[in-house]
């Protein structure tokens, strides 16, 4: 039965309660459980919102003086209404080890937290990218850089002589022949050691037979990768494939940092901001910048298709995968074969694994020891065909961060949209996994080609994100080169996002696997940032689309690894994490490889009563030959389920998952430029709608639930109005117009 309610003002009381305590760094999978709170709506909590919810302006250095920030910007930021600051001990000179700067740092951060009470994070690095304390780390360790690994490898005939010299600046890591006339049927038990035929950095060897000479040479990976052309400084780089680099990153910055000032730890300073660390992985372009230089580069050395590695690689991956990699290094190169393709799937599997548990581990370790979070971001986030070579796997990763985080650097809703579809997707969702209540990101316009004006276009970009999961924001935006009213539409209109979806659980019944399998094998090191191969763009590109497709249809989702998803539980026809949350479906995009572990959980599911819907079903790659009829048995078990469908399109999945219910949100008449979410708590819930569009829209929405009170809440103003709706059965319907690049949010309670 259709009827119209007039929703009549009810006196309102109770302030909201936050989400307590943030989650364990993720090694042991068992996070408290995701609940959400009792919650009041209070209209004057949300007319002046709470520090905790406002922004912060990253400042390295004040706009009044060179010597960090200081107690007049303070002072300005909390005229404006910023919730504090994320700063850093200053980059003037002796970074780290002048006792003036830290004097300076810890007067004027006592000020910030004692006299104004503001919150503070703490940048860990002179610039980026974070790892290197300003070149402190590699000063008497220079056998600690980044190291990479380049193919030298030929085909030779038997009896023709071999000579192949080290390119310059390198030098030969493994060199060995094995029987064969391609890397592809290489005979493994067929080999020579020809490391003893290498003088003075030439081989010299004469052919028994038709042979493969795999020759790998080693170089520290440096001249033409983000460490040279970043927007900051020609930095050497640490290896964050090795623990004790980080170790001394952690003992000379963060060590410093709680000598000075722990006592504000988890009482005023909140967190550690980590920016863009990375595995270095290829060659950039230069910046727009000149930046400074720390470390001349060697014009030399050839920049060649490089590998990410250690020194100790062969002790470590024998460790992690059970056998030595010594004698599969050609596959990283090149090959077709299954071999090939599962070497390079161990490979950057251990690269991730390794650069997890060095970096976000043991920093996100050391903050959850000292309590504070460990935030920030890693280099180049967006297209997972980047992952397996600059961290191997994002979500793995982020798992070790207290407050999970991004940067989004546009002040494009529009482009926001595309990008947070899957960075945004990707912090989110490893804090809901986690049962961590934090997301962050770092905002600026730093790559439009002009910033905008419009304050609404750059709140509009922070709109999205807050519907895609963030909570908490850095900004690069300058205070100082905004008028007072503009800082005061910044921060008022970000708290009030802030304070609408505090404490709530996200609704999403839906699951999106990370196929980063599907990368791995197929990954091979480029010769450039923009030379990627076309497998692993398609790969990637469909991803995207799909999360996308998901997004304009506004089908909220989390995304599970292999990991996580092995973790889950299967209940009552859900997938259930460690943490609570409950998902009836689950879409695997396009691969040709899955991980054994996560294939059978989805046999599991789909047998379960989870709806399972896969982009493919063939040609799908065990982790191991010994393997490969396991798998394919589990697949014909998924395949044959009647909870299993398959869609070969994004628009198919989207359609698919809308026939089965999924959906929070419905719109009558479609629009992919709005995003939706709708977060729950025990006693009532919001929705959140963005139009990314620069046209103004007017929609027509269904809600999932019906309420006695409905109430519209203006974050730009602070305006509160009751407003009326029409309701069928357990819909309630609601009329909306949205001006360009706006959000609004409804609470039905």
């Amino acid at each position: 039965m259709k009827r119209t309610i007039a929703v009549c003002l009810a006196c309102l009381t109770a302030a909201a309660l936050l989400l307590s305590g943030c989650g364990k760094v993720d090694d042991k999978l068992t996070p408290p459980p995701i609940v959400g709170n009792e919650r009041t709506f209070d209209e004057e909590a949300f007319s002046d919102p709470a520090l905790k919810f406002r922004p912060l302006p990253i400042i390295h250095a004040s706009e009044f003086e060179t010597n960090g920030v200081d107690k007049a910007t303070l002072d300005m930021l909390k005229e404006y209404g910023y919730g504090g600051v994320a700063t850093n001990v200053s980059f003037l000179e002796n970074y780290l080890e002048s006792e003036e700067m830290w004097d300076s740092l810890v007067s004027n951060v006592e000020y910030a937290i004692e006299e104004l009470g503001l919150r503070v994070w703490l940048y860990d690095e002179l610039h980026y990218p974070s790892g290197a304390a300003g070149g402190l780390v590699l000063r008497d360790h220079p056998e600690w850089q980044a190291e990479g690994l380049v193919n030298g490898t030929k085909i030779v005939s038997a009896g023709a002589r071999v000579e192949i010299s080290a390119p310059h600046g390198h030098s030969f890591a493994f060199a060995k022949a094995f029987a064969g006339t391609g890397v592809d049927d290489m005979d493994l038990s067929d080999c020579v050691d020809l490391m003893p035929r290498v003088k003075n950095g030439t081989l010299t060897w004469q052919a028994d037979k038709d042979r493969v000479v795999a020759v790998q040479y080693v170089k520290y990976f440096y001249e033409g990768t983000h460490a040279v052309n970043n927007w900051a400084e020609l930095r050497r780089y640490i290896n964050v494939l090795k623990a004790e680099p980080v170790q001394e990153f952690i003992r000379v910055t963060h060590e410093q940092y709680k000598s000075r000032l722990g006592k504000y730890f988890g009482n005023g300073i909140e967190a550690f901001f980590t920016d863009e660390p990375s595995m270095l992985g290829t060659y950039f372009d230069g910046p727009p910048t000149t930046p400074g230089v720390k470390d001349p580069v060697d014009p030399d050395i050839p920049l060649l298709p490089t590998a990410n590695y250690s020194s100790d690689m062969t002790e470590k991956f024998l460790k992690l995968r059970g056998y030595s990699p010594e004698n599969y290094y050609s596959y990283l190169y090149e090959g077709e074969s299954d071999a090939a393709k599962r070497f390079r799937w161990d490979y950057y599997k251990t690269l991730g694994e390794l650069m997890a548990s060095n970096y976000s581990g043991q920093i996100g370790a050391w903050c959850e020891d000292n309590g504070v979070s460990l935030t920030g971001h890693f280099l180049l986030e967006e297209d997972i065909y980047m992952h397996p070579i600059f961290n191997g796997n994002i979500m793995r990763n982020l798992s070790n961060m207290q407050m999970p985080g991004i940067d989004l650097l546009t002040a494009n809703p529009a482009t926001a949209v595309n990008w947070c579809s899957t960075t945004a997707k990707f912090a989110a969702s490893a804090a809901h996994f986690g049962g961590k209540s934090k997301v962050m990101s770092e905002v600026s316009a730093a790559f439009d080609a002009v910033e905008t004006s419009d304050m609404y276009a750059k709140l509009g970009s922070v709109a999205v994100q807050y519907a895609m999961g963030v909570n908490q924001i850095g900004t690069f935006y300058r205070p100082h080169l905004m008028s007072e009213e503009e800082n005061r539409l910044f921060t008022d209109t970000i708290g009030r996002m802030g304070y609408m979806l505090d404490g709530g659980v996200h609704e999403s019944n839906v699951a999106v696997y990370y196929p980063i399998e599907g990368i791995y094998i197929d990954t091979l090191p480029p010769a450039h940032l923009n030379r990627f191969n076309d497998k692993v763009r398609s790969t990637s590109a469909n991803f995207s689309d799909l999360v996308r497709t998901l997004v304009g249809n506004q089908i909220d989702y989390d995304i599970l690894d292999a990991v996580n998803l092995a973790a889950c539980e299967v209940e009552e026809g859900a997938l259930v994490t460690p943490s609570g949350e409950r998902f009836k479906a689950i879409v695997v995009p396009r691969t040709k490889a899955l991980e054994d572990a996560a294939v059978q959980k989805l046999a599991e599911a789909a047998a379960g009563g989870v709806s399972v819907i896969m982009q493919n079903t063939n040609g799908i790659l065990s982790n191991t030959a010994a393997g490969q009829a396991a798998l394919t048995q589990a697949l014909d078990d998924i395949t044959t389920s009647r909870n299993f469908s398959y869609q070969k399109t994004a628009t198919n999945v989207s359609d698919y998952l809308r026939e089965l219910g999924v959906k929070s949100v419905v719109l009558e008449k479609s629009n992919r430029d709005v995003v939706a979410v709708k977060h729950k708590y025990k006693n009532n819930s919001v929705f959140m709608f963005v139009n990314s569009s620069p046209q103004n829209v007017n929609i027509t929405v269904r809600l999932n639930e019906i309420g006695d009170l409905y109430r519209q809440w203006d974050v730009y103003g602070g305006a509160v109005e009751l407003i009326s709706v029409r309701t069928e059965g357990e819909e309630t319907i609601v009329d909306l117009s949205l001006p360009a690049n706006r959000c609004t949010f409804i609470t039905v309670e």
